[in-house]
């Protein structure tokens, strides 16, 4: 489970991120991301702009859950196995070690 601090700075970590896009208006958010960059993707989606989650290199026949979020969440999903497919089936494949 999750305790009380992962929430405070979940919620810190909002704020953050809603100034900094605010501020600096990015043409696109590149993530290999985990529940930090959460609220990045979720205010992308307020501010309209593009977002890429890579899944790591290291991933290669698991899934966790902040990568199920992201996968419905991001606009591109990009997989670095082919083994990943059968669990992203619109991911997009890139080979060659990206991380």
């Amino acid at each position: 489970g999750y305790n009380i601090t992962f929430f405070i700075n979940l919620f810190l970590n909002f704020f953050t991120a809603f100034f900094l896009l605010l501020k600096k208006r990015p043409n696109m958010i590149i993530t290999t991301g985990s529940y930090t960059v959460l609220p990045y993707i979720l205010l992308s989606k307020v501010f309209r702009i593009k977002t890429i989650y890579i899944l790591t290199f290291a991933r290669i026949n698991s899934q966790s859950k902040a990568d199920l979020i992201f996968y419905k969440l991001s606009d591109e999903f990009v997989i670095q196995w082919e083994e990943q497919i059968k669990n992203y089936p619109k991911a997009k494949l890139l080979k060659g070690g990206i991380y």
